[in-house]
């Protein structure tokens, strides 16, 4: 399991050398994740066009994106086209922070590792509303694969017509403790019925959880059942 919160400014500088196998929480190894991809990524169906394709949505004119060597350090850099006979080369430092996040984002669903499961903290973060669909649409496509968690605060990331009842958890906290539930009966219904999206259900504040989450908390606490003996 890997779980990432993306710093876009890990990204900027200048990232000491790394195998590249496993992404970093914060995406400070981006450079040897994409050397990685960028070698090997052929063999997994064309990741490295598929690579820059999604990022081309995210910054318009993205041609491609390498790392290379800054002395025994690697850096990123985006070629990007601005309207001149050839692309120019920009460094990560050049680029926006939703750029470079959304670089983070891709590098932790496509990384060599292919963790069983990847949580990311608010992949709308520093993202223009406009992208977060492209967003999901990688992490809907990512969770056939493997599973995918999220956490948001954003009704554009909700919005998505694919994203199920059942695949939505209310996050409450109350008398010391945090509880995950369900969504409520209501809002499921709501949402499997295409009645609201969730992230319509979030603006008009009826999102919420089930009823007595207290209850089912009691009931799923013993997570494994009696142990095995043999």
């Amino acid at each position: 399991m890997r779980f990432y919160s993306i710093v876009p400014d890990a990204l900027r500088i200048p990232q000491d050398p790394d195998l590249g196998y496993s992404l970093r929480r914060d995406g400070s190894n981006a450079a040897a994740v994409l050397k990685n991809i960028l070698i090997y990524g052929g063999a997994r169906g064309g990741l490295r066009d598929r690579l820059v394709s999604l990022l081309a949505l995210v910054a318009d004119g993205v041609a491609d994106v390498q790392n290379y060597q800054v002395g025994t350090q690697e850096m990123v850099r985006f070629k990007q086209d601005i309207g001149l006979s050839e692309p120019w080369i920009f460094p990560a430092v050049s680029m926006s922070d939703g750029t470079l996040r959304a670089l983070g984002l891709l590098l932790a669903i496509y990384q060599p590792a292919q963790p069983k499961v990847v949580g990311i903290e608010e992949p709308e973060a520093t993202i223009h509303p406009a992208i977060a669909e492209v967003i999901m649409q990688v992490l809907l496509d990512a969770s056939n694969e493997r599973q995918v968690l999220i956490t948001t605060h954003s009704p554009d990331i909700l919005d998505q017509k694919e994203l199920q009842d059942y695949q939505i958890r209310a996050v409450i906290w109350g008398k010391g403790r945090t509880l995950i539930t369900n969504a409520s009966a209501a809002d499921r219904q709501a949402i499997h019925e295409h009645l609201y999206s969730a992230g319509e259900l979030l603006r008009i504040g009826e999102l919420g959880p089930e009823e007595e989450p207290s209850q089912q908390t009691k009931q799923e606490v013993d997570l494994f059942g009696e142990p095995f003996v043999g």
